[in-house]
């Protein structure tokens, strides 16, 4: 196996998709209800590229040294991204991350270079780290509820080389705070997105205005609001929704 062949191996398989595309996802609730319907609709979005899929690589990679090491402390870990799902408040497939069951505890990952550059603020200097994104908190207490359990933490590891470069920040979620919100998101998702229903507006959730531009990072191009619009290259896809 050449260089080449070992990259072009790696793109290829990190690029299948996983076969749900059809279904309701717990990531659904804090997207845009138009992108979600593109997708349980069958519309292909623009692929993603080898640099983004090994960004991922990256995160998968954290996600299981974490849960290796929490079973190598003796906790009881559950951790299978392939098949650890649940379901919960109508949505069909639900990926949560690391369960530790011994405490009650589900925990979300994430890998980011957002911010990881820039000078820490003087209130993180102080030690109080900068709050967790809502959509990373709803994620994780969507999942929470879901297996039924009362804890719930975020563990975000910084990448870059500035002051926050490798940095690991964890953030404690209450998951009931969130009940609430992510039975309305949810049902939104549900009544909304099916491939029976009229296409939805394209409207962005506040939640991933700011500072989080979810338009500029869709990658479905047939959307009008979509920065890299093409409504060329989808003609022949958009007359059947």
């Amino acid at each position: 196996m050449t260089g080449p062949d070992l990259l072009a191996t790696l793109f290829a398989e990190r690029a299948k998709p996983r076969g749900d595309e059809l279904l309701t996802h717990g990531s659904d609730v804090y997207s845009c209800l138009r992108a979600t319907a593109y997708r349980r609709r069958g519309v292909k979005p623009a692929p993603l590229t080898a640099r983004e899929l090994a960004k991922f690589a990256v995160g998968h990679g954290y996600e299981r040294e974490v849960a290796d090491t929490l079973r190598r402390a003796g906790h009881v870990v559950t951790h299978d991204p392939e098949n650890f799902t649940t379901s919960a408040f109508g949505l069909d497939v639900i990926h949560p991350d690391i369960l530790v069951s011994d405490a009650g505890l589900l925990i979300e990952c994430k890998t980011t270079d957002g911010g990881a550059n820039y000078p820490k603020s003087d209130r993180e200097r102080a030690g109080e780290p900068k709050e967790v994104s809502t959509h990373h908190a709803i994620q994780v207490a969507l999942g929470a509820m879901a297996l039924k359990v009362p804890r719930a933490i975020v563990l975000v590891k910084h990448a870059g080389i500035g002051e926050k470069g490798h940095e690991e920040v964890a953030h404690e979620v209450e998951p009931e705070a969130y009940r609430a919100g992510i039975e309305v998101l949810a049902r939104e998702v549900v009544e909304l997105t099916g491939p029976e229903m009229p296409l939805p507006p394209a409207i962005p959730k506040p939640i991933n205005v700011v500072p989080y531009d979810e338009c500029a990072y869709c990658r479905w191009h047939a959307c009008e609001r979509n920065p890299r619009h093409d409504a060329a290259a989808y003609e022949e896809e958009l007359p059947a929704l």
